[in-house]
């Protein structure tokens, strides 16, 4: 909330509804006197996430199933890199 409201003191709105959302507002703060403000906002704003963490779909509810970088709605992920081709196919689904 100090973020936003910090943002909103310099004339900019951040939508948190979604990931998609706040995505979205993130690629709209942009100041041309000032190049790096749109990365400072960015690393303010994603900084304090939580740490990842895995489950099994059974022990959510659907809604819980989050992807902020990815702004899906749903995302499964294998966790060994010998199964990127699996994780390619279960997202082109």
């Amino acid at each position: 909330d100090d973020f936003r409201a910090a943002l909103k003191a310099a004339g900019f709105t951040v939508n948190v509804d979604t990931s998609k959302q706040l995505a979205d507002s993130l690629d709209s703060l942009h100041r041309p006197e000032t190049p790096f403000f749109n990365k400072l906002a960015r690393i303010l704003a994603t900084r304090c996430m939580q740490q990842a963490k895995y489950f099994c779909s059974g022990e959510f509810a659907p809604e819980e199933y989050l992807h902020y970088g990815l702004a899906t709605p749903i995302y499964t992920h294998f966790t060994s890199p010998i199964r990127r081709y699996a994780d390619v196919i279960v997202h082109r689904l």
